[in-house]
């Protein structure tokens, strides 16, 4: 690399003294023209052209030479990459950079081949010399930025955004045919809700990638084209149904099928359709986990479907209700949807608490569900504060669904902030609901706050701050990280907690 460098900078002193000499030549040029008569000078143009052809064909048969010498040297570097001899590549690179070569073509090979080496510093400064952020450049420069982006700035940023759908509509006005840059392009523009601009782009890449239809007709739907949405959904169920017939043991095309009849609302279909999939993958003796848990996921959607359907047809019946609901955390213990049903029922406004805890009573004493139904008077205790009697139907919703990582994680936070705290224990069950969902940002709250109170500073901070990125403005997480800091002697980062949490609004629930 140093070679490199030493090549190029002899390559600028070159270039500067050669535009020194075409400077004083002419000047030279000018100044003899200028004091010498016209006669001689017109009979002398046919040689003055005649020179200047020649002149002209040896310039441009120098940058062919050039441009030839270059593909040599960038095929030299190929070779050299493949048999491992990386100083040789090294040394035909910097011959590369000498040249200053401003083919695109050159300087996109020139780029894959440092991404190739991991130089993806390297890779991407070459890319944007050719694709720059403000105009349009070479396409597939364009593309590569546009995956680079996508691949490593995750969230996207408002400017990462801009850049983003500036590099695809680069590439796509060159290379309109581009299925995975209009796929990327739609995925933007339904991130940022503008489904009129994702629409045409969902078209081109639905016709060659089938599992977008769904995505098209779900566009469709929200801008109020409901026959349209149905005639693309009911296109993809007809392929799905074909192409399953031909394999039926194809996992992706049966949870696809399932969620095009979801959207179709035919819940109890894609729950049949479901339920045979697993079956059959559980059949085998050696089921594929993979599988098992994309049939699990996909079904605990369609229970969540049926719940909200039943809650807005006849919200009376709580009973049923409550069945969808132990079905769909039965199969999506972590379904966040899920969970989000179970708050609602747990935290029901102080007008509706009465006539709730009679229903759930009565829900209860008739069997209906009792495990879920103890989670969710145990968890509506929880929120009012009665620990003591939000334990008893915690432990025995435990007792009956111990896999179930938000009973774990709702009878630990019970136990640890009890008048008599059992932290031991508390920390036992934060460790199994955070083995049975390792990302769950209120289990890792949990679970911090108990190692805080236990004097496991370290491992509470690290806890705590991974469910920071996902409660930000929660002020007891502040306030707490603010202790933990002090307690270490960071007192910048206690004082920027600290300063947070007085910003935040006051943390509702246990």
């Amino acid at each position: 690399m140093r070679t490199a460098r030493h090549l190029a900078a002899a390559g600028r002193h070159v270039v500067l003294f050669s535009g020194y000499c075409l400077f004083v030549l002419a000047r030279f040029v000018v100044d003899w023209v200028g004091s010498r008569p016209v006669r001689p000078l017109l009979w002398g143009m046919p040689a003055v052209s005649v020179a200047g052809a020649v002149l002209g064909a040896l310039i441009v048969a120098r940058a062919h030479a050039r441009y030839g010498l270059a593909r040599e040297y960038l095929q030299a570097v190929y070779q050299a990459s493949r048999s491992g001899d990386w100083r040789a590549a090294d040394l035909y690179l910097a011959r590369l950079e000498w040249l200053r070569v401003s083919d695109p073509e050159i300087v996109f090979n020139m780029a894959l081949l440092a991404e190739q080496r991991k130089d993806h510093e390297r890779a991407r400064q070459l890319m944007q010399r050719i694709a720059p952020a403000d105009q349009t450049g070479y396409a597939r420069a364009h593309y590569w930025l546009a995956v680079d982006l996508a691949r490593n700035r995750s969230p996207l940023n408002q400017e990462h955004q801009r850049l983003l759908e500036h590099h695809l509509q680069a590439n796509l006005g060159r290379q309109p045919s581009n299925v995975p840059a209009h796929a990327m392009l739609a995925q933007l523009y339904l991130k940022q809700k503008r489904f009129p601009d994702a629409i045409p782009h969902l078209l081109v890449a639905a016709a060659k990638l089938p599992s977008l239809q769904i995505v098209l007709a779900q566009s469709y739907a929200v801008i109020g084209q409901p026959d349209r949405a149905r005639e693309v959904a009911e296109q993809a169920r007809d392929y799905y149904r074909r192409r399953l017939e031909n394999d039926p043991k194809n996992a992706s095309y049966r949870v696809m099928l399932a969620r095009i009849e979801l959207f179709l609302q035919n819940a109890e279909q894609a729950e049949k359709v479901l339920l045979e999939g697993l079956r059959e993958a559980i059949a085998t003796g050696e089921p594929d986990e993979k599988v098992v848990r994309q049939f699990r996921q996909a079904l605990s959607l369609v229970y969540v479907t049926r719940f909200d359907e039943v809650s807005q047809a006849a919200p009376e019946e709580l009973g049923q209700r409550i069945r969808l609901l132990q079905q769909a955390l039965q199969y999506g213990p972590d379904n966040p949807r899920a969970l989000d049903r179970l708050a609602q029922l747990a935290t029901l406004g102080e007008d509706d608490a009465e006539a709730a805890r009679q229903q759930l009573k009565q829900v209860l004493a008739e069997g209906q569900a009792p495990p879920t139904v103890h989670l969710i008077v145990g968890t509506s205790l929880l929120e009012k504060g009665e620990s003591e009697q939000a334990i008893q139907h915690l432990e025995l919703a435990f007792e009956q669904m111990p896999r179930m990582p938000v009973v774990a994680n709702n009878l630990a936070w019970a136990l640890a902030f009890r008048d008599s705290p059992d932290l031991a224990r508390a920390e036992r069950l934060a460790n199994i609901a955070i083995r049975l969902a390792p990302q769950h940002p209120e289990i890792r709250e949990t679970r911090g706050m108990i190692l805080a109170k236990r004097g496991k500073t370290k491992e509470a901070i690290a806890d705590l701050e991974l469910a920071l990125q996902s409660f930000p403005d929660r002020r007891r997480i502040h306030e707490r990280l603010a202790e933990l800091y002090e307690h270490i002697g960071d007192a910048d980062l206690a004082k920027q907690h600290r300063a947070l949490a007085s910003r935040s609004p006051p943390t509702k629930g246990p």
